[in-house]
Formats: structure tokens, sequence, C-alpha cells
């Protein structure tokens, strides 16, 4: 997946990397004309509309650490399934 590599920051209508590398725009809001994203690499829209469920897979995975009734083997297949199929959706391929 192409996509603008991080950190990210916010500098005013736009989020930037570390090199000033533009990874979307907000053209705000005027009248007449709703606000709008545009999005440097298609790769980051994805990243950005799947944060919700990358943030729910984290929590997810940070419970799976806490449970002690499984085996550490098991355990860890929990968490790389919940990550597998995160990274699947954020690739576009069938979950």
């Amino acid at each position: 997946m192409d996509y603008t590599k991080g950190p990210w920051k916010h500098e005013g209508n736009k989020v930037v990397n570390i090199n000033n590398e533009e990874v979307f725009y907000i053209f705000p809001n005027i009248p007449n004309n709703p606000c709008w994203i545009s999005f440097h690499k298609e790769g980051n829209q994805k990243l950005l509309l799947a944060a919700p469920d990358m943030y729910e897979a984290l929590k997810a995975i940070t419970q799976c650490c806490l449970v002690t009734e499984y085996s550490a083997e098991y355990r860890l297949e929990l968490m790389a399934h919940t990550a597998n199929i995160i990274l699947s959706k954020l690739e576009g391929k069938e979950v």
C-alpha cells in the first residue's frame, strides 16, 4: 500500500510528515462550497478511514495480552489474527 510515511503532524489546513511532505489537505468550507479533503496518496485516505478499526484492534490485542486463561501460543495466534484482519482491510484484500 502506497502511503506517506509518518510520523504525521497537523499544520493549519494540512497534515504533513516530518519531511514536510503533504499527507492530506483540508479545503475549508466557503459559501456554496462544502469543505473537502485532498489526499496526496490513496493509502493516506485508507489509513485515515481505517483509524477507528485500527484503534479497536489495538484495544483487543492489548486485552488479549492480559488474558491468562489461554496459553501464550493461543494468545499470540489471536493477536496475529486480529492484526491480519485490519491489515487485509487496509490493503483491500478479502477478509
